[in-house]
């Protein structure tokens, strides 16, 4: 019997704010990445994706960005720009993700 594998990426945002006046807006998410088993055809982890496996999947996501950079290199333009903060996975298949932007007043 032939299967056709499917994915599924779910998002959860567990955090989009500042955390207080004047600071930077913070975005935080879990990404859960499942495929079809095979044998039944039901969804599990994708407990071998990759990381840039799911940087391609993440684009377009909110408040993804893969923009980020070295104190060192800060310019003004880009101080305020949204950046990557992390991404990392928790568990197989389940990843977080955050990222933030500069209080620009």
């Amino acid at each position: 019997m032939a299967h056709n594998t499917k994915w599924r990426m779910t998002i959860e945002c567990l955090h989009t704010g500042q955390p207080a006046p004047y600071k930077a807006h913070i975005n935080r998410y879990r990404v859960l990445f499942e495929i079809t088993d095979w044998r039944t055809g039901e969804f599990g982890p994708s407990v071998h994706i990759k990381e840039d496996a799911v940087r391609k999947w993440l684009t377009g996501c909110p408040n993804w960005t893969e923009f980020n950079y070295a104190a060192s290199e800060k310019t003004e333009g880009d101080y305020f720009r949204l950046r990557l903060n992390y991404l990392k996975e928790i568990e197989p298949g389940l990843w977080e993700y955050q990222t933030s932007a500069e209080y620009t007043g």
